[in-house]
């Protein structure tokens, strides 16, 4: 509560000393009065200014305490960083009482390395209050003399404290090792059963009797292990079919290509996105086009204008579900300067859904 006060005075004298400029070395008298004036005014038992070499420049004391008890305060403490709220208290005893200094900078709150200088205020204790916390210092040593009689018998306590830790210590332990076998045993199983299955083997089987959560993690882990083996049975029969299958869709194809490279008629296929897909020997000889010009090409790059208007029609006409599947028509052109005439079939190809899946077209040439 004092250190709270002195704060107080503190920081309105230090704003009066550095307003009135009274720190400087022509306004001493100045500072001495103002000193004298603020120690009556606050009543202070003590105000104290120190320049920053930590030498005392001015001071008041009250009558009560009197000059004789007076020290000035060391560099030390003026110099000692200061607390939160920018001040630092330090006590001294004195026969009259006990008397509480408290130190601040000029201006308040500044680093001592920026200060241009210190200030002290002092309250002095009364003797009854002072001999009080002397009283309670006596009290508590006491306590403390008292408090040695304990120890035998807390170690006492503590030895059997201690020997019951370690037994409960050792139980526990023991107990650890016990559920860690366990765990650590079906883990290990189920880590080779991981492992065998990763190399192949399907047929590995986990056989432990248990009822808690690991016999419920190895029936699923066997559970799993069937549900493995029985699906890659399946796998096996589908791809073995499915590979039947390729062979007879392959032999297929190479069946159809055999049969258009054998045909006089001329055959060219478009899938659904326009591009070209399949071109016969026929037809290169009959249009003398090389096959690379033509496969995986759009019909709308191959043609002009002209003709790609009439490809256009005959397209939306196929594509019309309501309209006939197949058109038929002549084409006269010149290729190599020579004139030529062709009968040409052009039928939409199509799924069992009614899908349209792209065009053939068949020319004869006449």
């Amino acid at each position: 509560h004092i250190e709270e006060t002195n704060s107080f005075f503190l920081q309105r004298i230090s704003y009066q000393l550095k307003t009135k400029k009274l720190m400087d070395s022509q306004k001493n008298e100045a500072l001495s009065n103002y000193i004298q004036i603020a120690q009556r005014e606050f009543n202070l038992h003590a105000v104290e200014v120190y320049s920053v070499n930590s030498k005392r420049i001015a001071f008041s004391i009250s009558e009560q305490l009197g000059e004789t008890y007076l020290k000035t305060v060391s560099a030390d403490n003026l110099q000692k960083e200061k607390n939160s709220t920018g001040v630092r208290t330090i006590t001294e005893p004195l026969p009259t009482g006990e008397l509480l200094r408290t130190i601040g900078t000029i201006p308040f709150g500044e680093l001592s390395e920026k200060a241009e200088g210190f200030l002290v205020v002092s309250l002095l204790l009364p003797p009854d209050l002072s001999l009080k916390l002397a009283s309670i210092s006596r009290g508590f040593e006491e306590y403390q003399q008292r408090t040695l009689l304990k120890k035998p018998i807390q170690v006492t306590y503590y030895i059997t404290l201690s020997i019951v830790a370690l037994l409960v210590m050792f139980c526990a332990i023991w107990f650890g090792f016990y559920q860690a076998k366990a765990i650590t045993v079906p883990i290990m199983d189920l880590a080779e059963g991981t492992r065998r299955i990763a190399e192949g083997d399907l047929n590995f089987r986990i056989e432990m009797a248990a009822d808690d959560e690991i016999g419920t993690l190895v029936d699923s882990f066997n559970k799993m292990t069937k549900d493995l083996r029985t699906s890659r049975e399946q796998l096996e029969k589908s791809a073995t079919i499915l590979g039947e299958q390729n062979i007879e869709i392959e032999e297929k194809r190479q069946y159809m290509e055999i049969v258009l490279k054998n045909i006089s008629a001329g055959v060219i296929s478009i899938d659904a996105e326009g591009s070209i897909t399949t071109v016969n020997k026929s037809a290169e000889k009959m249009l003398n086009l090389p096959p690379q010009s033509l496969l995986r090409k759009s019909y709308k790059t191959l043609l002009n204008m002209k003709y790609l208007a009439l490809a256009e029609e005959i397209i939306e006409t196929l594509t019309d579900p309501l309209r006939q599947t197949g058109v038929e028509l002549p084409v006269r052109m010149t290729i190599q300067g020579r004139p030529r005439s062709f009968l040409v079939h052009i039928s939409a190809l199509k799924d069992d859904m009614a899908n349209h899946l792209g065009i053939v077209m068949v020319f004869d040439d006449l």
